[in-house]
C-alpha cells in the first residue's frame, strides 16, 4: 500500500465515523454523504439520499485529491498550502 492510499483510507475512515455518514458512488468515484432519511427516493435508482460533503475521487489516482464542502471555513481552508478551489460546478461552495 502506498502512502497516498493509506492517507486516502484514513480520510475515508474519519469521514465515515461522523454521524449519519455513508459512502456513495454517484459518478463511479467515492463520495461521503450525510444520510437524510432511510431508503432511496423513487426518482433515484440507487445510492444514498442526502447531501455530499466529501468527494474522494479514485483511491489509486496518479494525483490524489479530495474536495470538501465548506460553509464557514472557506477562506481559512484555501489558505492551507496546496489547497485550491475546485472547478467542480454545481456543488455549492467547494474547495
Amino acid at each position: 500500500m502506498t502512502a497516498s492510499e493509506q492517507a486516502w483510507d484514513e480520510v475515508r475512515g474519519f469521514a465515515l465515523g461522523l454521524p449519519a455518514a455513508e459512502k456513495d458512488f454517484p459518478w463511479g468515484e467515492t463520495v461521503i454523504k450525510v444520510r437524510r432519511k432511510p431508503g432511496i427516493p423513487p426518482w433515484r435508482k440507487e445510492g444514498v439520499h442526502g447531501p455530499m460533503f466529501l468527494w474522494m475521487g479514485q483511491r489509486d489516482a496518479d494525483v490524489p485529491s479530495v474536495c470538501v464542502k465548506l460553509t464557514r471555513a472557506y477562506e481559512e481552508a484555501v489558505a492551507v498550502a496546496g489547497a485550491t478551489p475546485t472547478t467542480i460546478s454545481g456543488l455549492g461552495q467547494w474547495g
